[in-house]
């Protein structure tokens, strides 16, 4: 584990793409809450990297408990709840994860002119989104402790992790 640097901040927010839907990135999404066992991988993956990052929370630095802890992203998630990658995701405390979650707007709309059957039709189109609270990309100014960002998984996908019972 090397945690978080400049280099990893650019690299993910090159794989989230413009719209941070990661395209083209497999086992990207969230993972599943409920296991045939009856257990929770998405718990399970919370926990293992909780205790990689020796129960501290990168955001504070601070102790921080299983049940207080939650999914942090350093590129943001996106639409589709996206970006379960190594290195992009760490245990969080709530205070930091909500000072830096990302909230967007749409940017002013676009008009632009298609034609059907030959005759010109103006149409308005959404604008770009444009950021207007938090942080998009986390870069290790933004954390306290950016060296306890796991960088590293035991695997891409939420397999190999313990099924914790609810």
């Amino acid at each position: 584990m090397t945690g978080l640097t400049m280099a990893l901040s650019a690299y993910l927010r090159s794989v989230a793409g413009p719209e941070f839907t990661y395209p083209g990135v497999t086992g990207a999404g969230r993972p599943s809450n409920r296991h045939p066992s009856g257990g929770s991988p998405r718990r399970g993956l919370k926990a293992w990297l909780l205790a990689a990052q020796g129960g501290l929370c990168p955001c504070c630095g601070e102790g921080l408990a299983l049940a207080e802890a939650e999914f942090s992203h350093v590129a943001a998630r996106g639409p589709k709840v996206s970006g379960f990658i190594p290195g992009n995701v760490y245990a969080g405390c709530r205070a930091g994860n909500s000072r830096m979650a990302p909230e967007w707007t749409d940017g002013p709309a676009v008009e632009a002119t298609m034609y059907v059957g030959g005759e010109a039709h103006t149409v308005s189109l959404p604008g770009p989104k444009v950021l207007i609270k938090g942080v998009d990309v986390q870069t290790p100014d933004h954390l306290g402790r950016p060296d306890l960002v796991p960088t590293e998984w035991p695997c891409q996908t939420t397999g190999g992790f313990r099924v914790y019972a609810d």
